[in-house]
This record gives C-alpha cells, sequence and structure tokens, in this order.
C-alpha cells in the first residue's frame, strides 16, 4: 500500500517564496539558525517575543536579505 504525501493542514494565504541559495549562503543560514534557536524552538520562553526575533534578524547582515520573508514563508 502506498502513502500519501502528507501536506499541510492549513490553507496558504501567501505564496511562497522560492529563492536559488548559493553553497555559502546556505552555510550563513545555517550557521545563523543554530546561533539564534529562539527564532524556531517553541521551547524557549524567548519565542513568543516578536520584538526581539526582529532585532535578530536585522541585526546579522551577513544573511542574505531575503532570508527572513524565505524563511516566513515556509510551512513549518
Amino acid at each position: 500500500m502506498r502513502k500519501k504525501k502528507q501536506k499541510c493542514d492549513r490553507k496558504r494565504t501567501t505564496s511562497r517564496v522560492i529563492t536559488n541559495f548559493a553553497e555559502e549562503e546556505k552555510e550563513l543560514i545555517i550557521d545563523f539558525l543554530q546561533q539564534n534557536p529562539i527564532i524556531y524552538s517553541k521551547k524557549l520562553t524567548g519565542y513568543k517575543d516578536a520584538e526581539a526575533k526582529d532585532r535578530l534578524w536585522v541585526k546579522d547582515e551577513t544573511q542574505p536579505s531575503e532570508l527572513k520573508t524565505w524563511y516566513e514563508s515556509m510551512c513549518t
């Protein structure tokens, strides 16, 4: 019996941002997210602090400019 791929249960109101990051940019993204688990880890108390997360995105200038838009458009 074949399993069907499961899609996200919620309807998407905005379209997904499609980007092609270079290998160097991918490494920067991985490093940035590993250093800032507050962005993705719901277990942390600061996860709900939107202002703190916004400051993190703005503070790191080494990341690609469209990273935040791309990250928020992904179904996580």
